[in-house]
């Protein structure tokens, strides 16, 4: 019996051995890595037009730098994550639209295919190319809009079923009404100021209709 248990001891030492043996070695493994591939040299970014900062998704950006790719398909411009749609390529220039992303700090850099480095980081401003105006509510629509050599707006402003008439915004932000609604007029397609301050307005009949310079 003894002679069991001690040969039944001797096994499992010995294989408990055996698999830490074996647990420690590090077998070699095939790497994707090839250590004699070489790779083109890194972008650079050395200025961005205009740069003052941009519109997003309005305005047409021009980076000037070096290595880039004369490949359109081979170049990437990111804007924060995004990846700008580009017009024109050449290996120092690169003129792309502007991508909607906003901020004073939006981080650009380039990158390029063969090339194992993104380019220096550049920060640059991208605003919103509207912004909301006028204070209308929900159910106020501005169906034609007009602006004087002051820099006024005239609006023709209407809701789901009447015309509301034409409200002045000054260029300080100010809003007038400038005319009350207009009799069997649900809304004006079309506005203009013209000479002296006069605003004319049509709409889908055989007629110009003409506002004085005071509303």
């Amino acid at each position: 019996m003894r002679s069991s248990l001690r040969f039944s001891v001797v096994v499992s030492a010995t294989a408990l051995s055996t698999m830490l043996w074996h647990g420690c070695i590090n077998e070699k493994q095939g790497s994707l890595f090839d250590p004699n591939t070489s790779f083109t040299p890194a972008p650079t970014i050395t200025s961005i037009t205009p740069s003052a900062g941009a519109q997003a998704a309005v305005d047409t950006l021009r980076i000037t730098g070096t290595n880039f790719s004369s490949s359109a398909q081979y170049n990437f411009a990111y804007f924060n994550s995004t990846v700008a749609s580009l017009l024109q390529v050449s290996p120092t220039q690169i003129v792309l639209a502007a991508p909607f992303v906003l901020g004073d700090s939006v981080r650009v850099r380039m990158g390029v295919q063969g090339a194992d480095q993104l380019s220096n980081l550049v920060y640059y401003k991208l605003s919103a190319a509207i912004e909301a105006f006028g204070n209308l509510t929900p159910q106020e629509f501005a169906r034609a809009i007009s602006t004087d050599a002051s820099g006024n707006l005239y609006a023709s402003l209407s809701n789901a079923s009447s015309d509301i008439g034409v409200r002045k915004y000054t260029a300080g932000g100010d809003t007038t009404h400038f005319a009350p609604p207009t009799a069997l007029v649900q809304q004006w397609f079309s506005l203009k100021v013209g000479p002296g301050g006069y605003v004319y307005a049509v709409r889908n009949s055989r007629g110009v209709f003409r506002y004085n310079p005071g509303g």
